[in-house]
């Protein structure tokens, strides 16, 4: 049983209350402009008249086209996602925890997006684990793979999440990267310049 006053209950509660924050938030509408915002994440963006004649907006993080503000429609979504994740966050706080120990760090800080939770291991490593809770998904980005531990942190990270049947991508970052302690699932990709691991769940 999970003790309440642990960081990982504490860090829960504070994800909570922020995710109750970002679920009553509202945009605010411009005058002469048109109020967008993306049907999977609700990240909202906003147009001139004559340019939202033209196209909707991509959103830049799920690549789907935005669509005009509607409250009604905008709030159900956002009660949506949030019921989602609190069903889920214990799990991904502790599967990151316990990874995050192993890389012999600890969660320093979050914060949340526009559908994601953020979560920084310490402000001098790039080291990050992202829950997408609008997709579903997990990204990770491992800065530091040249010691037998992180490699420990990454099948951590491979083995709860492909038991939760949560699709998870991490990245290697090369310069610090031993290849000899590389996953045998790990495909250099030459476009983003890393080592990547997919898991499909």
């Amino acid at each position: 049983m999970q003790n309440r006053n642990s960081p990982t209950q504490k860090i829960q509660q504070e994800i909570i209350e922020a995710l109750n924050r970002w679920e009553a938030w509202r945009p605010r509408k411009e005058r002469g402009r048109v109020l967008f915002y993306c049907p999977v994440c609700t990240r909202t963006y906003s147009l001139s008249y004559s340019a939202a004649k033209k196209s909707p907006p991509r959103c830049l993080r799920c690549g789907v086209d935005m669509v005009r503000y509607d409250e009604e429609a905008f709030v159900k979504r956002r009660r949506e996602l949030v019921e989602k994740v609190k069903n889920v966050l214990p799990s991904i706080v502790a599967v990151f925890a316990k990874a995050a120990e192993i890389y012999k760090r600890s969660i320093e800080e979050w914060r949340i997006g526009d559908g994601y939770i953020e979560f920084k291991v310490d402000k001098y490593d790039p080291t990050e684990f992202v829950y997408n809770f609008a997709r579903g998904s997990v990204h990770v980005l491992l800065y530091f793979f040249d010691l037998p531990h992180y490699r420990e942190a990454a099948d951590c990270l491979m083995g709860e999440l492909s038991r939760m049947g949560i699709h998870t991508v991490i990245e290697i970052y090369p310069p610090h990267t031993d290849p000899q302690l590389l996953p045998p699932q790990a495909k250099y990709d030459v476009e983003r310049n890393k080592y990547v691991v997919e898991l499909k769940p």
